[in-house]
């Protein structure tokens, strides 16, 4: 059916009356409530419930005539009353704002807004307005208009879901009283609302001005004042966006928290400027989106991004130029009035009014900061070209410009960019050495050295995911900068900034650290060039001192002379020898050596490698001299001598060649000792026999033991010719070293009448050994006899054994066939015992002793025999206050038969290592 003005009164005319006079009542209490309170919330449902109960029905609601954001007229259900039990509408989101249907409900709105009250039962209702009563639950309802102001604002409803009802004329009066009163409190309402409103707006306006004058910086203006706009119109989010007309691009300069956070996840540093931005730079007036999802893609670029689903994109137009943009959005859908449009559009004037100002003064403020900065970081670049220094002052310089918690300058060192220098970390120093690499995408490093451009990133820690593991203890960045330091058209290095806040970085901050970049690129490179070349002066200096020990370490006299024999460089044994080899004291050329010309060494160092000749004045000092000509270098011409002093080693080969000759003859006098023994034994036997016949006179038998006790001493001295000559065989038995020097000591103390200091240096028993006892024992006794006739009398003879490895891969100057164990015996006499050149050479290479020209000299012979028959060694120790011989004896079954235990042409002091 279609809704009719009036039903006709089904009642009496009594219950009418009755019904008006509760509905009148239901009014007055209505007006005074509306009188005391300008608050609805505590006062509206009371007023309905009065009414409600005044009319007999089950429910009272109130809903407001709307549009929704995609321009559809909706009644919007604000206020309801049930009665107890009754099941309430408000709270299901569906019906807070019911789209009016098409046909019946169409002409049910146009009445109510042309005042009409309208009637309804569902038994009588067309099928399209029978859905909608069933939707709201109502058998039958009265609906009422609703004015404010002489505008439509809505009705209120009286509806029976139970039972279906007419109301009679006299009903629908009072009701239509209840309707003015509703929409006369609405009115105050609205008016007291709008008061209060406008009381706020212009404080809001007022706090806006007061920031706008106490900003000192851009940054400082728009943080402080975007959550004022966000309250202008009780948007729940709010963005700053500026625009920068030289590089086209659009940048976030403020947000409120929520936004920041969502921006902070963005990877994009800079947004290029997108339609929409082009649509308002070029229109220059407000855009309004009541419904974000239904905008055209185009217009999507930056809205999409954040969390809004309703809301507005003001121009900031200051000196008509658009400075960029104050979007502010709401969560949830929402209609912009035109109201909220006009404060939106004078808070943002007025702020950019400010902008403009502050822009202005920022501008001149930066500039003399920037040459002031630039100027110092020139004085420091011509006053030092230490590294350290200039990075950490360009940092310093660079806090006055570009503010930063923490800030890097990190160097290209193949594919990692390492730290150099540092500023505002716990540790700087600790900093240095970190690195970064380049090749890794999940770090914002590489996108500076690839683009050569700065990079920003709003919140480094979520759009990198490796940042915070790569920045050791660095977990309070969120804003980073990148600027690259390139020179010659290649990067070398990056600037880094690091912000605790996010999203503190921008394009302006970029510009300004990238007029550092240059000057820093340059003051980089020119402090690395001058490290290398101090690397390498130093290096230069290293190995000229190096080269320098080494000439002067050297035995021979080196000397390297120019073109014309002046001396250019020359070693200490050189200029030690000038004196013997030029005649002169000191020179400054050298062109004769011990008479000789160096053309003449040149010719001989081409014949024969080295020439030798006497010293000039002493003939007993032989020099053997090489002369080389330099083929190239800066000293292309020269030449360079090597003077060696071989007098020593002459008069050595001179002593061998003796001692080779004394060889000879100890050979030839062995084999004549062998018949002479023979023939001794012959003779003594003989006699021997002889003595022994009874009947052999006693005067003859005198004679013949005579003859065999001076046999006999022949027969000795034959042995010590054989032994001095070491032919004399041993038969090799086991020896108790420790058992028999042990035993021998104390017949020691009585031959030499003082004490022996013995000692057994062993950790284990000491080893035993193959040898003679008897002549092994004679000839320790010689030497602890010689021995102590060269101590003072209080003095004991210190005897010492021990146990020792030799092994000869850790010790290669022995021969392979050395390594094994063997027992050494040390005995100590005074200083100088068997210290002279002669007898230590002989006894530590195993050589004859030349002359043995007295009883020491025989000593030695016998004790350098006996040794070298038990495949021994003898190492003579001169120490400042006495002299040490060493016997080393090979334990048994160790290396007694690998032979002589050193070489006996080229033998010489071996180490021993003790076990």
């Amino acid at each position: 059916m279609e809704p009719s003005p009036i039903s006709p009164v089904n009642t009496s005319p009594e219950s009418s009356i009755l019904r008006r006079s509760a509905i009148l009542s239901a009014i007055a209490f209505a007006g005074q409530q509306f009188l005391r309170s300008d608050d609805w919330n505590t006062t509206i449902d009371a007023v309905l419930e009065r009414l409600g109960q005044a009319t007999g029905v089950e429910r009272v609601y109130v809903f407001q005539d709307q549009t929704d954001p995609a321009g559809n007229a909706v009644a919007a259900l604000r206020y309801e009353w049930v009665i107890p039990g009754g099941q309430r509408l408000l709270p299901i989101p569906g019906l807070r704002g019911v789209p009016y249907f098409a046909s019946s409900t169409a002409i049910w709105r146009e009445r109510l807004r042309a005042g009409e009250t309208v009637t309804g039962r569902i038994d009588r209702a067309s099928p399209p307005f029978r859905k909608v009563l069933r939707l709201l639950l109502v058998q039958s309802f009265v609906a009422v208009p609703v004015f404010v102001a002489g505008q439509w604002w809505g009705a209120i409803g009286f509806a029976d879901s139970q039972v279906s009802r007419d109301w009679s004329e006299i009903e629908l009066d009072a009701l239509q009283v209840a309707g003015s009163l509703l929409g006369a409190a609405f009115e105050r309402l609205q008016s007291a609302q709008e008061r209060v409103e406008s009381e706020r707006f212009w404080a809001l306006m007022s706090r806006l001005s007061a920031s706008g004058l106490e900003a000192a910086d851009e940054d400082t203006l728009l943080n402080a004042t975007v959550e004022q706009l966000a309250k202008v119109i009780h948007a729940d989010h709010c963005l700053i966006l500026l625009t920068d007309d030289a590089t086209n691009m659009t940048t976030a300069a403020a947000a409120t928290p929520h936004v920041r956070r969502v921006l902070s996840t963005l990877a994009v540093p800079a947004p290029t400027r997108g339609p929409l931005m082009d649509r308002l730079l070029i229109e220059q007036h407000t855009l309004i989106f009541n419904d974000v999802p239904t905008l055209p893609p185009v217009y999507q670029d930056i809205i999409r991004a954040l969390p809004i689903a309703s809301g507005m994109a003001v121009p900031m137009i200051a000196q008509k130029k658009v400075l960029g943009t104050v979007m502010l959005g709401f969560a949830t859908k929402h209609v912009i009035t035109a109201v909220e449009r006009e404060r939106a559009e004078l808070a943002t004037q007025q702020l950019a009014r400010f902008l403009s100002n502050a822009r202005l003064l920022t501008s001149e403020t930066l500039a003399r900061q920037q040459a002031e900065t630039l100027q110092a970081v020139g004085q420091v670049m011509s006053s030092t070209l230490n590294l350290r220094e200039v990075l950490e002052r360009v940092l310093s310089e660079l806090q006055r410009v570009v503010p930063y918690d923490s800030a890097s300058v990190q160097r290209q060192e193949g594919n990692r960019s390492v730290v150099i220098a540092g500023q505002g970390f716990e540790e700087p120093h600790q900093r240095v050495g970190l690195s970064f690499s380049i090749d890794d995408a999940r770090l914002p490093n590489r996108a500076v050295y690839e683009n050569q451009r700065p990079l920003i990133a709003a919140d480094v820690l979520a759009v990198h995911s490796e940042f915070g593991a790569a920045a050791q203890e660095s977990d309070y960045i969120r804003s980073w900068m990148g600027v690259p330091l390139v020179f010659g058209g290649r990067t070398i290095g990056i600037l880094t900034l690091d912000k605790k806040e996010p999203g503190f970085y921008t394009d302006k901050h970029a510009r300004l650290a990238e007029t550092f970049a240059a000057p820093a690129a340059i003051a980089l490179e020119n402090a690395r060039l001058y490290e290398v070349t101090r690397q390498l002066n130093t290096q230069i200096g290293l190995q000229a001192a190096r080269l320098r020990q080494v000439i002067d370490t050297v035995t021979d006299g080196i000397v390297l002379l120019d073109a014309h024999y002046g001396i250019v460089l020359t070693n200490t044994t050189f200029s030690d020898l000038v004196p013997a080899l030029t005649g002169r004291a000191k020179a400054l050329t050298v062109d004769q050596i011990c008479g000789r010309p160096i053309e003449w060494y040149l010719e001989g160092n081409a014949e024969l490698g080295w020439r030798e000749v006497s010293a000039l004045g002493e003939a007993h000092r032989i020099f053997a001299v090489s002369a080389n000509r330099i083929g190239s270098g800066p000293d292309t011409g020269g030449v360079v001598i090597s003077v060696a002093d071989v007098t020593a080693e002459r008069e050595l080969r001179a002593t061998r060649q003796a001692q080779e000759r004394l060889a000879t003859i100890g050979a030839m006098a062995s084999g004549i000792a062998h018949d002479f023994n023979n023939i001794l034994q012959g003779i003594i036997g003989f006699a021997d026999l002889l003595s022994k016949n009874p009947d052999i006179p006693a005067n003859a038998r005198h004679r013949l033991e005579l003859m065999a006790h001076e046999g006999r001493r022949g027969a000795d001295l034959i042995r010590l010719i054989v032994e001095y000559s070491r032919e004399v065989p041993i038969n090799p038995r086991p020896i108790d070293l420790e058992e028999l020097i042990t035993r021998a000591a104390g017949r020691w103390e009585s031959i030499i009448q003082r004490s022996v200091a013995l000692s057994i240096a062993a950790s284990e028993p000491v080893w035993s050994i193959n040898g003679d006892a008897v002549r092994l024992l004679e000839t320790l006794t010689t030497l602890v006899v010689d021995a102590a006739g060269t101590l003072p009398p209080d003095v004991p003879v210190s005897v010492r054994v021990a146990n020792r490895n030799i092994d000869s891969e850790r010790d290669p100057r022995r021969a392979a066939n050395t390594s094994g164990h063997w027992v050494a015996i040390e005995i100590t006499g005074g200083h100088g015992w068997l210290a002279s050149p002669e007898q230590m050479h002989a006894l530590q290479h195993d050589l004859p002793i030349i002359g043995v020209s007295n009883g020491r000299d025989v000593m030695l012979a016998q004790v350098q025999g006996v040794v070298r028959r038990h495949r021994g060694a003898i190492t003579v120790d001169p120490l400042p206050d006495s002299c040490q011989v060493t016997l080393a004896l090979p334990a048994a079954g160790s290396n007694e038969t690998t032979g002589p235990v050193v070489d006996p042409v080229t033998g010489r002091k071996e180490s021993w290592q003790e076990s």
